[in-house]
């Protein structure tokens, strides 16, 4: 496990009922976002290569923040993998 690396992320907006009428703003809910990461380093000779793999908005939560344009919901569940070379 010592070159493994476990991010758990967690991020909080609170709702918003202090608008502008004049700026076409809107009442925003508050939500709450858990992203996570892992990623695993590999030694190979002389080189260092990294493997990670991603899940953001991982409960799928359908939000937008506040000032966004449109009030267009943001992405929802995402997965990702990145395979990266480590340079010495």
């Amino acid at each position: 496990w010592e070159k493994t690396q476990v991010q758990l992320e967690y991020n909080f907006s609170a709702a918003q009922n202090r608008i502008n009428l004049d700026f076409g703003e809107r009442k925003s809910p508050a939500f709450h976002l858990i992203n996570l990461r892992i990623a695993q380093s590999i030694a190979h000779k002389r080189n260092t290569f990294q493997l990670a793999f991603a899940v953001e908005n991982l409960f799928n939560l359908r939000y937008h923040d506040h000032l966004d344009i449109g009030y267009v919901p943001r992405m929802g569940r995402n997965f990702s993998f990145t395979f990266g070379y480590i340079l010495r």
